[in-house]
């Protein structure tokens, strides 16, 4: 177990979900206090944590782990364009090397087929995390359905391609007014490598450090 004084700096990022909604709040630290540590992000309609709740914490660090554990937010105060949280009781972290929550909101091209490795389709994730991803297809899917992808991700000058399996988990909210992509879907890779893992993690804490520079 660790104390969350031994693993974070300011700026850390930091992801934040709530069980009781199993929505995901992204921001980073702000200051340790007394009390706990200070959380900052963007102040927006998606961003709307309670004045009080137990959530579930993960610290991503540069290397291919992370920490969870559970906290209390204390109160949350409200700002134009952001928002501040108060994290307490946060005394008991595990380090692991899976990712499993946290995010990040994408565009990226990825070609896939319902069949085999060809008679490929364009469609876009909008959010990847470590274990899946949010596909937005031009043609509608079935749950538990297979899929063959293709796509790369790129951290700084350097792109990796990948060619996985994956599995259709779950249809999400469509959005039926996007006339090429219509039809949006949870899907879960399959077989991942351990460097497959490790470059995908490294590519979510790249994009989430970047970003919350600008919070």
């Amino acid at each position: 177990m660790f104390k969350l004084q031994e693993i974070i700096t300011r700026s850390t990022p930091v992801s934040i979900l709530v069980k009781a909604e199993n929505d995901v709040i992204q921001g980073r630290v702000s200051s340790i206090i007394e009390e706990g540590v200070v959380v900052a992000f963007n102040n927006n309609s998606e961003n709307d944590l309670p004045q009080e709740a137990q959530v579930s914490v993960e610290i991503m660090c540069a290397d291919d782990a992370a920490y969870k554990g559970e906290a209390t937010i204390k109160k949350c105060i409200y700002h134009t364009t952001l928002a501040f949280c108060i994290l307490k009781d946060l005394n008991n972290f595990i380090r692991t090397q899976r990712r499993s929550f946290v995010r990040v909101s994408t565009d990226i091209v990825v070609s896939f087929s319902c069949f085999t490795y060809h008679d490929y389709q364009e469609g876009k994730f909008i959010d990847i995390s470590g274990e899946g991803a949010l596909l937005v297809s031009p043609k509608p899917l079935n749950i538990n359905q297979e899929l063959y992808l293709k796509f790369a991700l790129k951290i700084k000058e350097y792109e990796h391609s990948f060619n996985l399996k994956a599995k259709v988990v779950r249809e999400a909210d469509s959005s039926l007014d996007q006339s090429y992509f219509p039809y949006k879907y949870g899907i879960e890779f399959i077989d991942l490598t351990i460097n497959q893992q490790n470059y995908i993690g490294k590519y979510i804490f790249e994009a989430l450090r970047v970003r919350v520079k600008s919070i």
